[in-house]
């Protein structure tokens, strides 16, 4: 029988991108097909066992799925079998937000969106997780792009706040109101604005709040000095706390969370948006990108990120409970159209309209 070939430059718990590679492998073995997974850099999902693509063999019947997100080794392995070869494009962040922070980086980001415009073609198919990565593909000349929906669970995310340890931790921050942003200390997701528009909501409304920064930043470059030198010059060092946390202590920071603060620029989907929406965290976010696709009808979505109207919108959210109770039952609803069942169907049709038309399939939905 045919194989289900997916490859991933890297697989990581929590990440958009596996998760959505974790379920098509679920949906597949579901529907009788054999599927395997393989990586670059890492791999190490706990729902999608994987391998280093250098131990792959490829039959002549054997369907590809490349999900691409970053240029790699990947790129010319799987370029020889265009007609097998599908590709799902998760979105580049454009260079010219690392440039200035990160040279080497934003030569990587470049060099990932030249290839997505030079090598993959002859493609059999093309697939996007949101309207905004489809309008990227369509302004490079590709046509026919399938939707390829992006698979949320919150379970793991609420069952970790049932952790012992976390409730004391939970505690230990109901001392002030928070303000949290959870995603990579990175220059397209402006870390820095926030932090003005949290400095500013100290100096007019609650004096008593922290705000709370979550991600690596391992690859910001001078971003993650820019940003510590923004907090430096607005003197708000002892009430911004920079983490990054265990998946339990994520949990605990969200449960504790009073507000979800993102004024970031360049989102391809925005997975801290929905375990927000599933956490009960109301949320204030800049419409950029695709951050108003992932939050649909609900959240508060602003316009600009003036410090002053980020502020003063945050404590509107938080002083006025009907309006925060409308909100938080927005996003649930939001949320719930990232689940499996609802996306289980946009799968299914690709694997067994675009990819195996003539194969027995179980279809086993237990």
């Amino acid at each position: 029988m045919p194989v289900l070939h997916q490859f991933c430059p890297v697989l990581r718990p929590g990440d958009a991108i596996s998760n959505q590679a974790a379920a098509i492998h679920r949906i597949a073995q579901k529907l009788g097909l054999v599927s395997q997974a393989w990586h670059v850099y890492a791999g190490t999902h706990p729902d999608l066992p994987s391998r280093p693509y250098q131990h792959c063999h490829l039959a002549p019947g054997d369907k590809l799925l490349l999900h691409y997100s970053t240029a790699s080794d990947l790129d010319e392995f799987v370029r020889p079998y265009a007609q097998q070869l599908s590709v799902c494009y998760h979105n580049i962040t454009p260079p010219e937000y690392y440039a200035p922070f990160n040279p080497s980086l934003a030569r990587h980001l470049r060099i990932g969106r030249e290839r997505l415009r030079d090598h993959f073609f002859g493609a059999a198919h093309f697939y996007a997780g949101t309207a905004f990565n489809r309008a990227e593909l369509e302004s490079w000349g590709y046509t026919q792009i399938g939707d390829l929906p992006y698979v949320i669970s919150p379970d793991k995310l609420i069952a970790a706040t049932q952790q012992p340890h976390n409730p004391a931790h939970i505690a230990r921050l109901r001392d002030k109101v928070n303000w949290l942003f959870v995603g990579r200390i990175a220059p397209n997701k402006r870390q820095d604005a926030i932090v003005q528009a949290f400095a500013r909501y100290r100096q007019r409304f609650q004096p008593n709040a922290r705000l709370i920064l979550l991600g690596s930043a391992q690859s910001a470059g001078g971003y993650e000095r820019y940003v510590r030198a923004t907090i430096a010059a607005l003197g708000v060092q002892e009430h911004v706390l920079i983490d990054t946390p265990s998946d339990d202590a994520l949990s605990a920071y969200y449960a504790a969370a009073d507000v979800f603060v993102s004024l970031s620029e360049h989102e391809g989907f925005g997975v801290p948006l929905v375990e927000a929406m599933w956490m009960g965290v109301p949320i204030v976010a800049l419409a950029r990108a695709a951050v108003p696709e992932t939050m649909g009808n609900a959240g508060v979505l602003l316009e600009s990120n003036q410090p002053d109207l980020v502020a003063a919108c945050v404590h509107t959210v938080l002083t006025q409970p009907a309006l925060r109770e409308s909100i938080l039952r927005a996003q649930h609803q939001q949320a719930t159209s990232f689940l499996l069942d609802p996306s289980e169907s946009s799968i299914r049709q690709m694997l067994i309209q675009d990819w195996f038309p003539r194969q027995p399939m179980t279809d086993d939905r237990g």
